[in-house]
């Protein structure tokens, strides 16, 4: 992945919007809550690495290594 895609101030903020909006599971699913913006930044974080997109039903969404470091990186 391109160092430019994880200083995008636009992908952190992105990501604070997961963080903000959707519910993290114990097991570390992040739940779109079946709403579509949700669905929509999972997706969009999916194509760049940021997570993985699991389908149960409905959308959900697993933080990669990149994406837990980008949120600790946007949380400072």
């Amino acid at each position: 992945m391109p160092r430019e895609d994880r200083e995008n101030p636009a992908i952190g903020a992105l990501a604070l919007m997961v963080m903000q909006y959707l519910e993290e599971h114990p097991d570390g699913l992040v739940d779109s809550l079946a709403m579509s913006a949700g669905e929509h930044a999972i997706a969009a974080l999916s194509e760049l690495g940021f997570m993985e997109t699991v389908v149960s039903g409905r959308v959900f969404g697993r933080w990669t290594d990149a994406g837990r470091a980008l949120c600790e990186k946007v949380c400072d």
